[in-house]
């Protein structure tokens, strides 16, 4: 009746905890914002951007009938190839045609007027230049950012976009993904697309954070299968040979438990978790087996009964009390991951002690497990092996002294002259064709990544586009791109209407159209038309556009534009203060994101040390000070070894690395713990070690072989670790046992 009662508890729960689970999946956000820590100012700004950009596909290509095959893709919400020269685009320009006159050309109408007019004067009859505005008697139209922003300018045969670089033509086109799309069908259309184009001798360039993520999940999906797979393989050859038994599998019921506990925990007190945030908490499923395995030692070669688990009572709850501790003083973290792993992971370990010591032996009761011989043996020659190593103790000894002198030494003088910042370009796997198809994307369109800005607030009384200006001619700042290289300000619209008001009462500097015999009375009236043109401010050339709009990209909302500005720009020291003068703000996601990290790690690494000092107090409350010592030091000596280790064969200090470090060590807790568990043989403390200890071993060790760099650091670290942490709680163990 109990063994029902208790069946019938954990089932309601779990499908209680699965409920909540699937109705709080819309918390769990897998962009970069939910990950780092930023203002709110910030934080809205960066989401912002990313919802405008992360849908979009931009291409470039030498054949616009490719573009245009390709605009009939069913992936695409919206694909924009050609523009339409409607009236009301033709009004806008004549309106706007000397406010948004190219910045080259109105500094040389300004400053080198007889060389413009030459050009002017030699471009008017030709036949290639393309007259648009009938009454425009000198095309200054043609000079307008509307047919040219940036560096592309609109092809009014095609109605699109192109660029010339190397003596080869590029259409411009960009596509917006639908909501619904999947990253299959977006790389078979990639894939498609691109071998259309080679089979044709044309260029394609594509680019788009998508296509990336799409790569990096095809990658990452296929390396999840492979190593996945081998790792469950092996992990289950080795609970066969342990085990000798298929029962032996139901302790992925204390796994699924440990899980819903964990989610329905973390979900329960954040609004929003971070994909990571679950990926580093579920790797704890080592941690999670550590009661079972320990269990499983002791009852091994014999019927198992329900009240076996009874005596590890007080070893199982010293265990996961100093656990949850060393959680939850990253609670104290300013960085938000670090809180919600530590929730996470607390509700985890809380719910795989209460499945393994009130559910696991309803489970397994009655059922014998003996272990195939090949195992025996291989587990009684490790031990003999370590009782050999034992008899050099004076020689081990030796050696840790000297690497503990070699730590200190470290930290005194090597510690601090390293380069302790991260940076997250060092933790992906890029695809090589992308990188290089994006650096000759950005080659030919010259324009600079949207992951480097600045944003600028402005007053009601500002002139959004001289304060600009200005802001940039103070950072020295001229690669850009922002609304100023689209609309001149006030003052200069000015300035431009005076000088060509002034040109036209001198004869000398329009004397080009005179030898070309062009009535001067012509040119004279249209410049004195064009310098009666309406001043048209930053909001009232905004006003004009319901679609089309060049400035929009650079609109944040009403008070705020962005500029964006290449990753690779110098500042001076004064930045800072320059910004705040008007009253602007920079973002660079890559650099936000590493310091964040760098935080993070830093964070990490001080609470992990407050909590080898909170674990050996509590260590103190039941042992003696001598064996407190040791613990703790068994702790530290193969953490700091494994440290050693990974920077001598040059893996970076990153904080991948280090949550390697920090999650390993806290599963040697509960090995040393276990191995100070004088209750039980030693080969019962063997058993329960090496098989709990195997399991995540493998699992972390595959991830070695993975091509991302950061998942390769993380698993490494993590597998290493573990491996030496459970190495010396043997040793340990053995030389605390007496032979008999």
């Amino acid at each position: 009746m109990k063994k029902h009662l208790i069946y019938i508890i954990f089932l309601t729960f779990s499908l209680l905890m699965l409920g909540f689970i699937f109705s709080s999946l819309n918390k769990v956000k897998s962009d970069i914002y939910t990950l780092i820590s930023l203002d709110s100012n910030e934080s809205a700004i960066l989401e912002s951007m990313q919802s405008k950009n992360a849908k979009n596909i931009m291409f470039l290509s030498s054949d616009f009938k490719l573009l245009q095959e390709l605009s009939s893709s069913e992936i695409f919400n919206e694909f924009k190839l050609t523009y339409d020269i409607d009236q009301k685009f033709l009004t806008a320009l004549n309106n706007a045609s000397l406010a948004t006159i190219n910045r080259k050309i109105f500094n040389q109408i300004l400053y080198e007027p007889e060389q413009f007019f030459a050009y002017n004067a030699s471009n008017l009859f030709n036949p290639f230049n393309y007259r648009i505005i009938p009454n425009d008697f000198l095309n200054f139209s043609s000079y307008s950012t509307l047919l040219m922003p940036s560096s592309l300018s609109l092809d009014l045969k095609t109605q699109s976009l192109k660029t010339t670089y190397n003596n080869q033509i590029y259409y411009f086109a960009y596509g917006v993904l639908g909501d619904n799309f999947s990253s299959s069908k977006l790389l078979e259309f990639y894939r498609t697309a691109k071998e259309n184009a080679k089979q044709n001798g044309d260029e394609l360039l594509i680019i788009g954070s998508e296509i990336f993520a799409g790569f990096a999940k095809d990658e990452g999906n296929k390396e999840s299968i492979i190593m996945g797979s081998l790792s469950l393989v092996m992990i289950g050859i080795l609970l066969i040979l342990a085990f000798g038994s298929y029962s032996i599998f139901k302790l992925i019921i204390v796994i699924i438990f440990s899980f819903l506990c964990g989610l329905s925990g973390g979900f329960l007190i954040f609004d929003e978790i971070t994909l990571f945030s679950i990926v580093i908490s579920i790797s704890l499923i080592g941690l999670i087996l550590d009661f079972a395995m320990h269990f499983l030692g002791y009852v091994q070669g014999r019927a198992i009964k329900k009240d076996d688990i009874r005596r590890f009572l007080k070893i199982f709850l010293i265990g996961l009390f100093i656990t949850i501790l060393g959680y939850a003083l990253f609670i104290l973290a300013p960085i938000v991951f670090l809180k919600q792993i530590a929730v996470i992971s607390i509700f985890s370990l809380v719910g795989a002690f209460i499945a393994t010591y009130f559910l696991l032996p309803y489970i397994l009761e009655n059922s014998k497990f003996k272990s195939y011989k090949i195992f025996d043996l291989a587990l009684d020659g490790f031990i003999k092996f370590n009782f050999y190593i034992l008899q050099f103790k004076r020689i081990l000894i030796f050696f840790m002294a000297i690497f503990v002198f070699g730590v200190i030494i470290f930290f005194i003088y090597i510690l601090p002259s390293m380069d302790f910042k991260d940076d997250i370009r060092n933790y992906s796997s890029l695809n090589d064709e992308l990188l290089a198809q994006s650096k000759k994307f950005l080659q030919i369109s010259q324009n600079p990544f949207q992951n480097s800005f600045i944003a600028l607030n402005f007053s009601p009384n500002d002139d959004k586009i001289a304060k600009e200006i200005k802001l940039l001619s103070e950072l020295n700042i001229a690669n850009y791109q922002g609304a100023s290289k689209i609309l001149l300000s006030q003052n200069e619209q000015i300035k431009l209407k005076l000088a060509l008001k002034n040109y036209a009462k001198n004869e000398q500097i329009l004397k080009a159209y005179n030898k070309l015999g062009i009535d001067l009375n012509l040119v004279k009236n249209s410049l004195e038309n064009i310098s009666q043109f309406s001043l048209i401010s930053f909001d009232e050339f905004n006003s004009q556009f319901d679609k089309n709009n060049p400035i929009e990209p650079f609109i944040y909302d009403g008070d705020t534009n962005l500029i964006f500005i290449s990753s690779d720009v110098g500042f001076s020291d004064e930045f800072d203060l320059i910004l705040q003068k008007y009253n602007a703000s920079y973002f660079n996601l890559t650099q936000s994101i590493s310091n964040n990290f760098t935080i993070a790690k830093e964070y990490a690494i001080y609470l992990k040390l407050l909590a080898y000092v909170c674990a050996f107090g509590i260590f103190l409350l039941f042992f003696s000070f001598a064996r407190a010592c040791v613990m703790v030091g068994i702790i530290l000596f193969g953490t700091f070894v494994s440290v050693a280790i990974m920077l001598l064969v040059g893996v970076s200090f990153n904080i991948f690395t280090i949550f390697g470090f920090i999650l390993a060590s806290t599963i040697g807790v509960d090995y040393v713990l276990f191995a100070s568990n004088l209750n039980l043989a030693l080969r019962e403390r063997y058993f329960g070690i090496i098989l709990a200890s195997l399991t995540s071993i493998i699992s972390f060790g595959m991830l070695g072989f993975s091509n991302t760099y950061a998942v390769f650091s993380f698993g490494v670290s993590m597998a290493l670790c573990m491996f030496l942490l459970a190495y010396f709680a043997l040793l340990y163990a053995t030389y605390n046992s007496k032979i008999k």
